[in-house]
């Protein structure tokens, strides 16, 4: 998983969370592909919004309620409870991983206050580096 704590298919779902929370329209038209050139699955990315029901795996439902509760309502981690449920599926290291890629996949808010983010449906992947590269 290079310097991640998570496989590529739980961070596309992060992302592709915060991209629809913020409002981006880049974001949303862009989708990460794997090793293979493969994006994530339809069925995986049009569960995304109602993933509490959706047949998602129990780790990427755990994330997504952690990135939800970041971005819609920070004042749910002062919760003891909803801190337990996230310690239930991650430690430390691997909550911090999660807020700080949702804090920078939020920085796009910029990009929708000044009407930047225009679709441009591209592919994307990162190496083991992290370095991002962008496939025509």
């Amino acid at each position: 998983m290079g310097l991640h704590y998570f496989d590529r298919e739980t961070r596309e779902v992060v992302r592709l969370r915060c991209a629809r929370v913020n409002g981006c329209d880049l974001c949303k038209s862009q989708r990460w592909v794997d090793d293979n050139g493969l994006p994530i699955s339809q069925e995986v990315s049009a569960a995304i919004d109602a993933y509490e029901s959706a047949d998602l795996p129990e780790e990427q439902k755990a994330a997504l309620r952690i990135v939800d509760a970041f971005l819609n309502n920070p004042s749910a981690a002062a919760d003891q409870g909803f801190r337990a449920r996230a310690y239930e599926h991650f430690d430390a290291s691997q909550i911090l991983s999660l807020l700080l890629d949702s804090m920078k996949w939020s920085a796009a808010k910029i990009g929708v206050a000044l009407e930047l983010d225009e679709p441009n449906g591209s592919a994307m992947y990162f190496d083991e580096t992290g370095a991002q590269h962008i496939l025509a």
